[in-house]
């Protein structure tokens, strides 16, 4: 595919151009993260959402009081970097947070360990100061969106390069989730990023040696969030396609599943020893699988609380001994008029504007590129595309969720209108 600028670039050395975009792209991120942040970057973490845990859990880490979330003994909410403005005083989330959390610690496995552990390695280093850490996740989100031009090269050569620019113009104005919050998507988008960078490198040379790597780094993000769990499940399916003419398949799987189960294991044995309960992620499942799924849900998709319903089919089967995924399934018999329309609803709002448009756009890419097959495709952003879909479609839609994922699905939408240029000119040639 020739474009008359293109020819500029073939006197110079591609890594070295490919190398100063994209630290060029990551100096503008970063620069305008801060500036449309500047002065939220608080020196203190805010008791609402998933944050109060997260930072109880580092800070309880950090002092030797194990993986607890609540107050240790002695301590109040300052001495977690915890603000609560008078208007919040009388809010009756606050006042539900503070009255669990003075009541003394308790291990919290509903949340993964990546996060947490991220957290009390910078307040080990730098003390409990949340406003750097919140630098380090504008820095993080920096170096993920940086990476999209030389993904774009890897595949699609000097034009690819001029989509990761694109897609990190999308990525930097509308895929960026607020760094300056005590929250782990911003890990998330680092560790997807590294997850991406392997897996070019794997789909290159898909040696024994890659496929342990690549497996490492899928227990990275699997100890992150609980989310990114189905992306073991496609990639293997990517695996099998593409070895089940050979003998392969099963030799890497093995090696896949074992160095991603390695980095875990120690986090099971740890829940194990301390709740009596084997978790290689969070114990989270049945709570995300009720709240996406009930009466409450049907109209919405997203979170939905049940608790003190009785008319939800979960408080009807409160007390009696069915397991979790006996209940769920007496929701949806009970419901099963309203499938369609419950997933539907979750799919809005997993994918709201803009996100929905950069999802069919990507996907328009791929239909194009499996009938045609011209070129090189980066399948990664197909795998995320799955695995958060199926998530957002197991439990409930939330663009807080997908917001890392579709972050790298804006390289193949922006590739789009190139590849249908592409196309056309051969077909009309």
């Amino acid at each position: 595919m020739k474009f008359p600028w293109t020819d500029r670039l073939n006197s110079l050395n591609l890594s070295f151009v490919v190398g100063v975009i994209c630290l060029s792209v990551f100096c503008v991120t970063v620069f305008q993260l801060y500036k449309a942040h500047e002065g939220y970057f608080y020196d203190c973490a805010h008791l609402s959402g998933d944050t109060p845990d997260y930072q109880t859990i580092a800070v309880n880490l950090g002092n030797g009081y194990g993986y607890a979330a609540g107050f240790a003994p002695g301590t109040t909410a300052a001495d977690y970097k915890f603000a609560i403005y008078p208007h919040e005083r009388k809010s009756k989330n606050v006042i539900e947070i503070m009255d669990l959390y003075n009541k003394g610690l308790e291990y919290d496995f509903t949340r993964c360990p990546g996060y947490p552990v991220f957290l009390c390695l910078v307040y080990k280093l730098f003390g409990i100061h949340p406003n750097i850490a919140q630098y380090l996740q504008v820095a993080m989100i920096g170096f993920a969106i940086s990476l999209l031009p030389w993904f774009g090269w890897r595949y699609w050569g000097k034009i690819g390069i001029l989509s990761g620019i694109l897609a990190s113009y999308l990525a930097n104005n509308y895929l960026c989730f607020e760094p300056n919050r005590i929250l782990s998507e911003s890990l998330i988008d680092l560790v997807l990023a590294m997850w991406a960078v392997v897996f070019v490198i794997w789909d290159k040379r898909p040696t024994h040696f890659m496929t342990a790597i690549i497996g490492l780094v899928t227990g990275i993000i699997l100890a992150v969030k609980g989310s990114n769990n189905l992306i073991l499940v496609f990639f293997l399916a990517l695996m099998f396609i593409r070895m089940r003419a050979s003998k392969n398949f099963f030799t890497h799987a093995g090696i896949y599943m074992v160095t991603s189960v390695m980095l875990l294991l120690p986090w099971g044995l740890y829940t194990l020893k301390t709740s009596g309960h084997f978790y290689l992620s969070s114990s989270q499942f049945e709570e995300v699988l009720f709240y996406g799924n009930n009466e409450l849900a049907l109209s919405t998709g997203a979170f939905s609380a049940w608790e003190g319903e009785p008319g939800t089919t979960y408080y009807q089967l409160k007390d009696s001994s069915l397991s979790t995924i006996e209940k769920y399934f007496c929701f949806l018999s009970r419901n099963k008029d309203r499938i369609p329309e419950l997933l539907a609803m979750k799919f809005d709002a997993a994918f709201k504007p803009p996100y929905n448009f950069i999802a069919m756009s990507m996907l328009a890419y791929y239909i194009l590129y499996f009938i045609f097959r011209r070129g090189r495709a980066p399948i990664f952003p197909l795998i995320y595309f799955f695995a958060i879909l199926a998530t957002s479609l197991i439990f409930y839609g939330c663009t807080r969720f997908s917001t890392p994922f579709v972050l790298f699905m804006t390289l193949p939408a922006t590739y789009m209108p190139f590849y249908l240029f592409m196309l056309f000119s051969k077909h009309k040639a």
